[in-house]
C-alpha cells in the first residue's frame, strides 16, 4: 500500500500512518482539482505529480501544487511513475478505463471519478485489473457523504417509514449539467451515465438487496 511497482519505494519508507500520503492527479479539471485540493487541505496528503493536457488547467494545478511534477498526459507520467501511494483519476468519462487499468497494473491505489466507465466491459476491465494487482479502488460517489443523504439514511434505518418496497429518486439535473456531461462522454456515447450513477448508491438504503433498478429520463436533442 505504499508504492508503484514500476518505481519501488525504499524499504525504509515509513508506513502511511507515519507520513504524508502521496497522491498523483490524472486530469486536473473541476473534479480532479477539487479532490486534490481537499486531500491537501487535510494536512495528511501531498500532490507529487499532475497530468493535465489543457495548458490553462495545467498552469492552475502548478500554482496550487508547486512541488508537484507536471506532465502533459497520463501516458508520459506512467512512463516515469513517481513514488506515490495512490492516483486520482478524473479524466473525461470515456477515458477512464485505460489509465485506471494501467495504474492498477503499476501498483497504485485508485480514486476514480464516476462513472467507472461508459460500458459494462470497461467496468469489468477495471475491476479485473484491480483484483489482479491487489490494490484498492474507490469510486467517487460523493452524494452518499452529504448531510442530507446521511439524514435520509438515518430515517430509513430508524424504521419510521416501515418496510421500504420501492424508492424513486428524482435528481434535478439541469440542461447545463447534461450539456457538460454529453461533452465529457464524447467518443463513447451521446450521454454520460453520471446522472444515473449519482443516485444509484441510494438503492442500498433499504438494508436489503434491490431486485431491480431502472434509471430513466429524456435524452438531449441531437446537435443540429
Amino acid at each position: 500500500m505504499t508504492h508503484a511497482l514500476a518505481h519501488p519505494v525504499p524499504a525504509t519508507t515509513p508506513p502511511i500512518r507515519d507520513r504524508m500520503l502521496r497522491l498523483i492527479v490524472v486530469g486536473a479539471g473541476g473534479r480532479g482539482s477539487a479532490y486534490a485540493a481537499y486531500a491537501a487541505s487535510t494536512g495528511r496528503a501531498e500532490i507529487v505529480a499532475v497530468a493535465e493536457p489543457d495548458p490553462r488547467r495545467a498552469a492552475e494545478a502548478r500554482d496550487r501544487h508547486p512541488d508537484a511534477v507536471s506532465f502533459d498526459d497520463w501516458q508520459s507520467l506512467a512512463e516515469d511513475p513517481p513514488a506515490a501511494d495512490a492516483v486520482i483519476i478524473a479524466t473525461q468519462d470515456a477515458h477512464h478505463v485505460e489509465p485506471a487499468v494501467h495504474f492498477a497494473e503499476l501498483g497504485y491505489h485508485i480514486l476514480l471519478e464516476k462513472p467507472m466507465a461508459t460500458s459494462e466491459r470497461g467496468t469489468r476491465l477495471i475491476t479485473d485489473a484491480v483484483r489482479r494487482a491487489g490494490v484498492m479502488l474507490a469510486v467517487c460517489h460523493v452524494l452518499r457523504y452529504t448531510p442530507y443523504t446521511s439524514a435520509v439514511k438515518r430515517i430509513v434505518d430508524s424504521g419510521r417509514l416501515g418496510d421500504v418496497v420501492s424508492v424513486e429518486h428524482l435528481e434535478p439535473v439541469g440542461w447545463w449539467h447534461q450539456a457538460t456531461r454529453t461533452s465529457a462522454a464524447t467518443g463513447a456515447a451521446r450521454t454520460s451515465p453520471v446522472p444515473c450513477c449519482s443516485p444509484s448508491p441510494r438503492t442500498t438504503w433499504t438494508g436489503s438487496p434491490s431486485s431491480s433498478a431502472s434509471p430513466y429520463g429524456r435524452s438531449p436533442p441531437s446537435a443540429a
